[in-house]
């Protein structure tokens, strides 16, 4: 600011040297050289005012700035704040679920809906030629049901599989029932 004023009262006093002719030219009085003297450091005077207020205007654009920034730094540092603290709840939240699906595989696993536990092939004694499967399974971890399944009906057939379910069921019924 010293700086702008200092080289505004400079130019304005190389502006009034220069113009000033070296001769006195004659016919110009003593006041009229005083009253254009002052008209002069009037004309100075006003243009120094305008640049500090020039000068006081742009420090209060930039101080506006300044403040708007500060503003925006300390919104930014707050929206980053957050944001990680959603980043590490998403986190949190994904740990536990899947610590849940795998506690939840875990149980899934311990208890079978049905269970076959034992398949041996029989054979009637009165016709040989026909075959039955012993089956025992276990529904819900329920005492184990002995099943007869007929012998044409291989263990790997999803008809073997649809049977064992079937009878297992109807005898459940019969037992709740009884």
């Amino acid at each position: 600011m010293k700086l702008l004023l200092g080289l505004v009262v400079l130019v304005a006093t190389l502006g009034v040297l220069y113009s000033a002719p070296q001769d006195r030219p004659t016919g110009i009085s003593e006041d009229t050289l005083k009253q254009l003297s002052l008209n002069g450091e009037k004309l100075v005077d006003e243009e120094v005012s305008r640049a500090l207020y020039g000068v006081k205007q742009m420090r209060e654009v930039m101080w506006r700035n300044e403040q708007k920034h500060g503003h925006l730094m300390k919104s930014l540092r707050h929206s980053s704040d957050k944001k990680k603290g959603a980043e590490h709840l998403a986190q949190e939240v994904t740990e536990r679920l899947q610590e849940a699906e795998r506690q939840c595989q875990d149980s899934l696993q311990s208890e079978y809906t049905a269970q076959i536990q034992q398949v041996a092939p029989q054979s009637h004694e009165q016709n040989a030629s026909v075959t039955e499967s012993r089956v025992e399974v276990n529904i819900l971890n329920s005492p184990p049901l002995p099943l007869s399944v007929p012998g044409e009906l291989e263990l790997g057939d999803p008809a073997f599989i649809q049977y064992v379910v079937q009878e297992a069921l109807n005898k459940y019924k019969e037992l709740g029932r009884g």
